[in-house]
């Protein structure tokens, strides 16, 4: 008697299954409310920062406290923030025009005469400098307008642990790389256009 039970539930079963065909599809329902917001995310970290060539009509003579005279000029990058200072790297550059094609990193030194050319950061301020390497209690001389143009480009913290990190190294030992790396090098790596 079992038996005969569940053979009639099969028949049933299989003609139930062959009497089901797939129909069309109804009209789309109306959208949902929306959900809650959701937590806020970690602060990131801003990208690395780059001002434009800047042309420099005069650099300004003064005598440091050291008595070395020298000429300066400054940069205002407001990004330049005591986070960037105490945890990532600033970087200044210096084109001249008698060398076209030509970034220098700072510092640097260039010949006839012997300049040395320097900075010095403070949040919100780049000083730029030079002064004659042979003879520093002397005016190292002025230059024709513009005919220098001074870039600078800040990495924060955590870029700088990010890009350490992509290219296999720790933050201080990219920190000082940095520092040794050609301009282009340093453009490539963090995708700024020269």
């Amino acid at each position: 008697m079992k038996f005969g039970r569940a053979l009639v539930c099969l028949l049933c079963l299989g003609l139930v299954a062959l009497g089901c065909s797939k129909g069309s599809d109804g009209p789309t329902g109306p959208a949902g409310a929306a959900g809650a917001t959701g937590p806020t995310g970690a602060t990131g970290s801003p990208n690395v920062i780059f001002g434009n060539w800047t042309a420099i009509p005069s650099w300004t003579l003064e005598t440091d406290p050291n008595s070395r005279v020298q000429r300066f000029t400054t940069l205002a990058p407001a990004q330049l923030t005591q986070s960037i200072l105490d945890n990532g790297v600033i970087l200044v550059y210096l084109k001249n025009a008698f060398f076209p094609g030509q970034v220098f990193p700072l510092p640097c030194i260039t010949t006839q005469p012997d300049r040395n050319f320097s900075y010095m950061a403070s949040v919100g301020t780049i000083k730029a400098f030079y002064w004659l390497g042979t003879a520093p209690s002397s005016d190292p001389g002025s230059f024709t307008a513009n005919n220098f143009q001074l870039r600078y480009v800040l990495i924060p913290g955590g870029v700088l642990g990010t890009a350490a990190r992509r290219v296999g190294t720790t933050e201080s030992s990219l920190s000082l790389r940095l520092k040794s790396m050609s301009y282009s090098e340093v453009c490539s790596l963090f995708d700024i256009t020269p």
